[in-house]
């Protein structure tokens, strides 16, 4: 039997993680099935019902939080339905291109990955050791070996090509890391800033 894991994200940069999770995942793990919203809903299926009965069914839950999405009441809201739906909460929260110091609770309280090839190796040993039919030491560490210059590829520039996003969550106001990187942006229009 497959291990459930719900991917949850929030935004381009987080969706971005959340599709790449998604096709990652199985080819370095078999074991596992993932469920990622934006994939995996057919087309004229009520929404709501569907992710209600794949929390119900998960057995782990991604949470791909971004500089974007910190604040996120939809991230924040699938994070507690998992943690109720999960007899022990097994809710993983992957941080792209954001500091732990960042994190708070509720989803503080549970212990994060960075996105950094050690980190995400130290995720792969955990999530194997849920499955039933865990893959070898050295069978996952040569899987992890080869898979992971993919992902780490797929999202390379995620982050600083994220021009529509902000730290803020409001559209037209900016942090000072994201008129950072709206300067370096060859198409980037006029900002007025406002002190």
């Amino acid at each position: 039997m497959k291990l459930k894991v719900f991917i949850s994200w929030s935004g381009a940069a987080s969706r971005t993680l959340a599709l790449a999770l998604r096709d990652w995942l199985p080819v370095l793990l078999p074991g596992i099935d993932p469920f990622d919203s934006n994939r995996d809903i057919a087309i004229g299926k009520r929404w709501a019902c569907d992710l209600a009965q794949q929390l119900e069914r998960t057995k782990v839950g991604i949470l791909c939080l971004t500089p974007f999405n910190l604040d996120s009441a939809w991230l924040n809201f699938e994070a507690g339905a998992l943690s109720k739906a999960v007899e022990q909460a097994c809710l993983m929260p992957i941080l792209f291109g954001v500091d732990r110091s960042k994190l708070q609770d509720p989803l503080a309280q549970f212990q994060s990955t960075l996105f950094t090839k050690a980190e995400m190796w130290k995720l792969v040993v955990s999530l194997n050791a849920l499955l039933s039919e865990r893959l070898k030491d050295d069978q996952l560490h040569q899987s992890f070996e080869v898979c992971w210059p993919q992902l780490n590829e797929t999202m390379d520039g995620v982050i600083e090509n994220s021009i529509d996003e902000t730290e803020t969550g409001i559209p037209w106001c900016f942090s000072a890391k994201d008129l950072e990187r709206r300067e370096l942006d060859p198409k980037a229009k006029s900002v007025w800033v406002i002190t």
